[in-house]
């Protein structure tokens, strides 16, 4: 008996101390965080504020993010608040689609398409509200935070997904602490330089996981970032970042941290 006893006291100490730990880690950080899951290709990101407000852009391309997104919401959060689709291939969405069967998407938004998109039909059916976004721009106010959410006009005909991505700018009282844009190419990149004002944004997630398609030198110069985030996961068959894109995106900004290289990275904006 008194073994039993011993071993229900042991138990339940390390539930207390676990439910501590857990509650301590959720709370240590105030205001907003920005979280680059590693996974093995492909964007999965999460912006949290102290109130655990959620929004998620992309799932990446496994299982990987589940674990960690329990580290960042409580145990009785089981829904998003916003979730962005930045554009429907399998790097982006497929951990989306898995996400969805334990969490449930309030605010689902995505980019307009001209053809039919299997992956992005079985999502939308998962949420409550859905918006599709075009070239003009949606001012979406989320976790207390301003969002300009559009993508970069294109022929009707277009069949690249790349160039569907969402561009999503963050504003945190005026504050330009946030971009981020998908896959997109350096023709896209010249057209935000000269149609959008970007200058000076604290946090960028670099285009197309650090590709050489990507991340030109004047639109590094333009947006001015001090820090950047390079997403690719290590060994991935892309073979992303390319060395190119490393070495401008090393020049004008001031940090730069990989997944490949950092695994999981968390960043909170002044």
């Amino acid at each position: 008996m008194k073994k039993q006893h011993k071993t229900l006291f042991v138990i339940t100490l390390s539930l207390i101390l676990l439910i501590v730990f857990r509650y301590y880690h959720l709370t240590k950080y105030k205001g907003i965080i920005v979280v680059f899951f590693n996974t093995k290709e492909g964007d999965a990101i999460l912006i949290r504020n102290t109130d655990f407000c959620s929004i998620l852009i992309d799932g990446g391309s496994d299982y990987a993010m589940l674990d960690s997104l329990y580290k960042y919401l409580p145990f009785n959060k089981r829904d998003f608040d916003h979730v962005f689709v930045s554009h429907p291939h399998h790097d982006h969405i497929h951990g989306l689609n898995l996400i969805s069967r334990r969490f449930e998407i309030q605010n689902l938004y995505y980019p307009f398409l001209p053809f039919q998109k299997e992956s992005l039909d079985d999502l939308k059916n998962l949420s409550h509200n859905k918006f599709e976004i075009n070239q003009e721009i949606k001012d979406i106010k989320a976790c207390e935070l301003d969002l300009k959410v559009y993508k970069v006009p294109l022929e009707e005909d277009e069949k690249d997904l790349n160039l569907h991505s969402l561009v999503i700018e963050v504003y945190d009282n005026q504050e330009f602490i946030f971009f981020a844009a998908g896959d997109i190419y350096k023709e896209q990149e010249s057209y935000l330089i000269h149609n959008r004002n970007l200058k000076n944004v604290y946090l960028l997630k670099s285009n197309h996981h650090g590709s050489k398609s990507s991340n030109s030198k004047e639109f590094l110069e333009y947006l001015n970032p001090d820090v950047t985030v390079v997403t690719s996961g290590y060994g991935n068959r892309f073979k992303h970042p390319h060395q190119p894109a490393i070495q401008n995106i090393a020049q004008y900004s001031k940090l730069v941290l990989r997944t490949d290289v950092e695994g999981e990275i968390l960043i909170q904006p002044p």
